[in-house]
């Protein structure tokens, strides 16, 4: 990996994560809202669509709504991802309307010194476009840029955001 040839000529590289602890997703639950029955299943699930997603490198985010996976993050990331989510679900039935989470990790064999999630505000606007309810993250492996607004933003909007 890249990493290691750095590594090799002597270099010392550091990540994100460990450069700005203080942006982690560290606490259990970061909003006013907290997670359904249904939402604990979601992401239950997310994980489960997470782990075989993450084995074969293909994103860090998937959505789940009532069980069902409606995206897997892909090339274009989790933006693209969340704009066919919320035309899929202006299309789909009613009861999966305002129902689903987003469910953000790291990748399985991931080097966080090069690549870490991220979410920021313009994911909890388009959490809120997509019509899901909140957010799971991995617990202390996803950077929230500029914490403290995106928590605002996102008790604002009545938007969950919790670490799994």
């Amino acid at each position: 990996k890249i990493g290691s040839l750095f590594e090799d000529f002597g270099f010392n590289i550091r990540g994100i994560l460990e450069i700005l602890p203080n942006s982690l997703a560290s606490e259990a639950i970061l909003t006013n809202k907290e997670p359904s029955l249904q939402d604990k299943s979601d992401i239950i699930k997310a994980l489960d669509y997470h782990a075989i997603i993450s084995g074969s490198d293909i994103g860090q985010s998937v959505v789940v709504a009532n069980g069902l996976c409606l995206g897997l993050e892909t090339l274009p990331g989790t933006d693209a991802m969340l704009d066919f989510v919320k035309r899929f679900k202006n299309r789909a039935q009613e009861d999966m309307i305002k129902s689903g989470i987003l469910y953000k990790a790291i990748k399985a064999e991931q080097d966080t010194r090069f690549d870490v999630p991220v979410v920021g505000r313009t994911t909890i606007r388009k959490v809120k476009e997509a019509n899901l309810r909140g957010i799971a993250l991995k617990k202390d492996s996803v950077i929230i840029i500029e914490k403290h607004k995106v928590v605002q933003l996102a008790d604002k909007l009545d938007i969950f955001i919790v670490t799994v």
